[in-house]
């Protein structure tokens, strides 16, 4: 007894119940924490679940030396690789610097230059060797509980409140660190080492998708969350060259990309031929969302449309005057029940016949930022200045009820849009009429949701005139993929600093 006392005096801590510590320390800032957990090993110990838990469940690295050994080291040490669920790997880039920007007089302006450039070309040389796979491979074989992993190429927002003063993004592990010895560190999609014409996040994705394979792991989702998205033939795979890629895709129940439009501003169903031909390696798809950055523009659709054609009848003889020659089989996704679709413009027939296409089995739909051409409008004489004009998205919701055996347990259609009859008139806003951005309703009754509290409260069309000719396209809604995966859509797990 004597003992147990002198134990407690010598650090009454230790005398709190483990739930009021863990209330006490949920307001002490990451700096403050991490003191605290310092200070005395017992603390260190009734604290280590719920800190493991919100710092190491999800972790975001670069693609440099540095940051890779320190993903390696993390996942040898068996109580912190078993916390990791999700692995992030941002599109940083570390960038030369220029010897003209240097003061000569001053031997830490040298020092500085000196440093930023070896890790630039450390990390130069890492991607041009492809040795980023193999540490990439080494990490993820130790990490026993890794169901996720995501590439993106944008800093999220600081979701700790209490962090907030401190810093307002959370950074790939080693960004800071390399400003901090004088890099100038920046996330994004186009390279700084390679061509103009390299897409950076391809690299980065599918460096991932061969350390997964290389390592004999499966993941149930993928992620590739982008601001710019990844061009058709960024998905572009020889298996004969990377076979190990293949258990990897068939393996997925989750996958979220980020699409770039195609550069040919036309409708062409080849226009999205790699990724229709990717999508077909994963059989075990459950839930896709597809954004497709800047694609406000009509040649986006020709995705939907394939998408939604049906399934080829087996005798091959009747396929041939029903697919278009040099593209993949329509896709079956048998066991999709999520479907996500972000920042596309949409006719409304193919988006109808995809919803339908996979309605027996669809449990959760999301349209966010979807654009619909302007309904045809009478002639300027029979409507009068003050006379509101339909919006589009009415007679669409009311078709997609109508949709047989669909019953859906999640709707959300937010942000909803209307584009004009010519590119230069761009997009505009069609609203709720209760000036909510978002409608979203989990349930089983979503028709009579949708019939009641969706249909009713859609606003008029905001084209100022028949064709939408006199809206300038500068004027149009924010494009960022950011604001559907952050704000509307992204799972409230928290992300990590690289301190």
């Amino acid at each position: 007894m004597a003992h147990s006392l002198t134990s407690q005096t010598a650090c009454p801590i230790k005398a709190i119940p483990v739930e009021i510590l863990l209330t006490i320390t949920q307001y002490l800032t990451t700096p403050e924490l991490c003191s605290l957990r310092l200070s005395c090993k017992a603390i260190e110990d009734r604290t280590w679940n719920s800190f493991t838990d919100e710092y190491f469940s999800r972790k975001q690295f670069m693609i440099s030396p540095f940051s890779l050994r320190a993903l390696i080291s993390i996942s040898q040490q068996s109580r912190l690789a078993d916390k990791i669920r999700c692995l992030q790997i941002g599109t940083d880039q570390i960038l030369p610097l220029h010897i003209e920007r240097v003061d000569h007089e001053s031997s830490s302006s040298l020092d500085s230059y000196l440093q930023a450039n070896d890790l630039f070309a450390a990390q130069a040389m890492l991607l041009r060797t492809g040795k980023q796979v193999k540490l990439l491979a080494e990490a993820m074989r130790n990490l026993p509980n890794l169901e996720k992993v995501v590439v993106r190429d944008f800093n999220s927002v600081n979701k700790r409140q209490k962090d907030s003063v401190n810093t307002s993004k959370w950074r790939s592990h080693g960004a800071t660190i390399s400003e901090r010895a004088g890099a100038v560190v920046r996330i994004r999609n186009s390279s700084s080492w390679g061509a103009d014409t390299d897409n950076f996040t391809a690299t980065v994705f599918h460096s991932v998708l061969s350390a997964l394979g290389e390592a004999e792991v499966s993941v149930k989702s993928i992620e590739q969350l982008s601001n710019d998205g990844m061009d058709d033939h960024s998905f572009a795979l020889d298996l004969t060259i990377s076979p190990e890629i293949l258990p990897v895709l068939r393996g997925l129940q989750r996958f979220h990309v980020s699409l770039s439009k195609p550069n040919i501003e036309q409708d062409n169903i080849y226009h999205y031929r790699y990724f229709t031909a990717f999508l077909q390696h994963m059989p075990d798809l459950r839930d896709l969302r597809i954004n497709v950055h800047n694609g406000h523009s009509p040649e986006a659709s020709s995705l939907l449309k394939w998408l939604s054609l049906p399934i080829l009848a087996e005798d091959t003889h009747a396929n041939l005057d029903s697919l278009p020659p040099g593209l993949p089989s329509p896709v079956s996704l048998e066991k999709l029940d999520a479907l996500s679709l972000g920042f596309i413009a949409a006719e409304p027939e193919s988006l109808l016949s995809l919803i339908a296409k996979f309605a027996p089995r669809l449990c959760k739909l999301e349209l966010w930022k979807v654009s619909l051409p302007l309904l045809p409008r009478p002639p300027a004489p029979s409507m009068s200045s003050g006379d509101p004009k339909a919006s589009a998205w009415e007679p669409f919701i009311k078709r997609l009820v109508a949709i047989p055996h669909l019953h859906l347990e999640e709707i959300m259609i937010g942000c909803m849009q209307e584009r004009g009859a010519v590119r230069s008139a761009g997009r505009r806003p069609v609203r709720f009429t209760d000036r909510q951005a978002t409608k979203h309703y989990k349930g089983t009754d979503w028709k009579t949701f949708v019939e009641k509290s969706v249909i009713p409260l859609i606003g008029p069309s905001d084209f100022p005139d028949h064709g939408g000719h006199r809206y300038a396209s500068g004027n149009n809604s924010s494009d960022s993929d950011e604001s559907m995966d952050e704000d509307a859509h992204e799972d409230s797990e928290e992300e990590e600093d690289d301190e």
